[in-house]
């Protein structure tokens, strides 16, 4: 297992590479268990041995690579796991093609980090 924070059984995956958005989503999980990526390469390693329940996608990691990421995680985790987008409220373009490949949810940044919003990580 590919992890950048801990050895624990995942049921939560976070691709973020922006530190201030870690640590917020870090405190709205909890103490989850989650595992931290900020690579798309450690993710496609890390779902090839895990059962996952969420897929949480800062929209500006995956850049021009959204629909790829999303239908190979779609492809090979199928349709339990949940995928959850996050990303700038300017950028339509990346919440159209996202939501197209099959992201279950795609937010603006400000409405994903929203205090209504921390039933994602229960």
């Amino acid at each position: 297992m590919v992890s950048d924070e801990n050895d624990m059984n995942p049921r939560t995956i976070i691709l973020v590479k922006d530190l201030m958005l870690k640590s917020k989503i870090k405190g709205m999980a909890g103490g989850d268990s989650a595992v931290y990526l900020s690579s798309i390469e450690k993710l496609f390693l890390e779902i090839e041995s895990q059962e996952v329940s969420y897929l949480i996608f800062d929209l500006t990691l995956l850049g021009p690579r959204i629909e790829e990421v999303i239908k190979a995680c779609k492809l090979k985790l199928g349709t339990t796991t949940k995928i959850v987008c996050f990303g700038s409220h300017v950028d339509k373009d990346s919440f159209v093609v996202a939501k197209l490949a099959g992201a279950d949810m795609v937010v603006p940044r400000s409405k994903f980090f929203s205090p209504t919003n921390r039933s994602i990580f229960m």
